[in-house]
Order: C-alpha cells, then sequence, then structure tokens
C-alpha cells in the first residue's frame, strides 16, 4: 500500500479503497483486498505503476492501473467471484458433469463482461480474477475455452486466475486471438512477481 501512495498521481483514488474496507460493503471490500493482493507483489517484483485507474479509450470504463511490465505498457484489471453457488451445499445428488458446466458457465460469464468493460483497450489488458469457493482448474480452463469461441474477449490480452483472494498462488492463460499480445517477457515477470512469494 505505501508503495501504491507514493506513486499513485491520484491518491484519493487509493485512499477510496481503502474506505471500501472500512464499510459494510463484503463486495467491494473483497474486490479491494484482491485488488491490492494483486498489484502488491507487482510492484514489488519490477513493474512500475504509470497511472492508477486509468480511463479506457472508447469507453467509459477504468482499468486499476496502467502498468509498465518487462518494458511494455499494460491495463490491468482485477476482478474477484464474491458469491459461490449456493447449491453446492445443499444435500442432494452431486452431478458432477453439472455442476462443472454451470462453473465454467459463470467463468466464462464473468470473463466477457470484464471484457466488454475493457472493450476499445489501445494496450494490452491483462485480467486477474480470483475463484471461489466451487470453481476450480477444469471450469476455469472450460470456461476460458467458451469466452474465446465467444469473439467477445479479443480485447484482453491474458487471464490470469487466482484460487482465492489472497493471489498466493497463479495460473497465467494468454488469450489466443487479443488484438494486443503481451510480451513474453511481461508473461514471464508477471510469473517472477508471484513466484517470489511462496
Amino acid at each position: 500500500m505505501d508503495l501504491l501512495m507514493a506513486t499513485s498521481p491520484k491518491k484519493q483514488l487509493v485512499w477510496q479503497r481503502i474506505r471500501a474496507l472500512a464499510a459494510k460493503d463484503a463486495e467491494n471490500t473483497v474486490g479491494a483486498l484482491f485488488e491490492m493482493s494483486v498489484l502488491s507483489p507487482m510492484f514489488e517484483g519490477g513493474c512500475t505503476l504509470q497511472e492508477f485507474q486509468p480511463l479506457i479509450p472508447k469507453s467509459r470504463s477504468r482499468a486499476e492501473v496502467r502498468a509498465e511490465i518487462a518494458g511494455q505498457s499494460v491495463y490491468v484489471e482485477a476482478t474477484a467471484f464474491t458469491k459461490y453457488d449456493e447449491r453446492i451445499l445443499e444435500p442432494r445428488a452431486f452431478d458432477f458433469e453439472e455442476e462443472q458446466r454451470r462453473g465454467a458457465a459463470r467463468i466464462a460469464a464473468k470473463v466477457i463482461e470484464k471484457a466488454e468493460q475493457l472493450k476499445g483497450a489501445d494496450l494490452p489488458v491483462v485480467l486477474f480474477l480470483a475463484l471461489t469457493l466451487g470453481l476450480d482448474r477444469k471450469m476455469v480452463e472450460a470456461g476460458l475455452a467458451q469466452a474465446y469461441l465467444s469473439g467477445q474477449v479479443d480485447d484482453l490480452s491474458a487471464v490470469v486466475v487466482a484460487p482465492d483472494i489472497d493471489a498466493e498462488t497463479i495460473r497465467i492463460y494468454e488469450v489466443p486471438n487479443a488484438h494486443r499480445q503481451l510480451a513474453a517477457s511481461a508473461v514471464s515477470l508477471i510469473q517472477k512477481c508471484f513466484d517470489r512469494r511462496s
């Protein structure tokens, strides 16, 4: 947080995120915690903050930050699943294939929603996604495949998946038909930023 405060050109926006943690708003709190879990290791690991909450061209949306990652300017967005599917706790016959389909569909819908918000980006976009109870790697891979096939996520360059909001571990999925590819050196540095935490 100190690093963000020291380098942010818009400190009041950082304070807005901090105040969200104190408010009785679980969804904003989870989002703010995940955002800090993503940004802190990146800036400690060699990425450079260029702008906090930059406006995306041709859009009314803002990314979390514009950062330089291994010499490449990139928009970074972070989002988390804040609710789990309550059906997984119900005492009922478990249909594994149905649960996999439901989970994959939730992931695809979330990625497509964020891609739509970031549409028209003039730089590569890295979307960090935190999972919740009941979502697993197979669902992620199936959900991302659905999102890619939809043709609606080509403004994203990569989706970086964490199993929870702590983001202790990550897995990077590059978007095959991205309008703007993430450089291999940028992919490598993102991975190193999180590997050094373990």
